[in-house]
């Protein structure tokens, strides 16, 4: 389904098959964590079984940092900050990101983010990015061909 770039498909307390993690219910999504062009699929809460009445997966959420400071399978639900403190600095985005309505994420001085390609950030909350001369913020794409960069950041609304 092809949706303006921005808006979010409410999938939440559904069955989405036997899966236990986020993971798997992502793994049976395509929407705009795959191509930035799609809408973006809001799916948690999800339920543990067909049955309505069973128990739904409603644990806290934070965003996936994987191996070599990967940031993949992202849906920030709560106040998230990306540090470059730590053996991170750089951040490679392997899928896109999207910032729920009501949270914010916040990118410290010194990151990078570098998306793949056809990635991007969608923000239906609150992004904070302020760079410092000496510790600039820099969003980049994995792949120096023009032809393939990243999808950018979609803000679904301005202040």
């Amino acid at each position: 389904m092809n949706q303006q770039t921005g808006s979010k498909i409410n999938a939440t307390h559904n069955y989405w098959g036997p899966v236990q993690t986020e993971e798997q219910v992502t793994l049976r999504i395509y929407d705009f964590k795959d191509d930035g062009n799609k809408a973006a699929v809001d799916y948690w809460p999800f339920l543990s079984s067909p049955n309505p009445n069973d128990v739904f997966y409603d644990a806290i959420r934070l965003p996936i940092i994987g191996a070599n400071c990967t940031l993949g399978s992202t849906d920030i639900v709560y106040n998230f900050t990306l540090d470059a403190a730590g053996s991170c600095t750089q951040y490679r985005v392997t899928s896109s990101i999207s910032v729920n309505t009501g949270v914010t994420l916040t990118i410290l001085p010194g990151v990078t983010l570098k998306f793949d390609e056809g990635k991007s950030l969608l923000v239906d909350g609150i992004l904070i990015a302020r760079g410092t001369p000496n510790q600039p913020i820099i969003f980049t794409s994995t792949i120096t061909n023009p032809l393939k960069y990243w999808s950018g950041i979609t803000f679904s609304s301005l202040r």
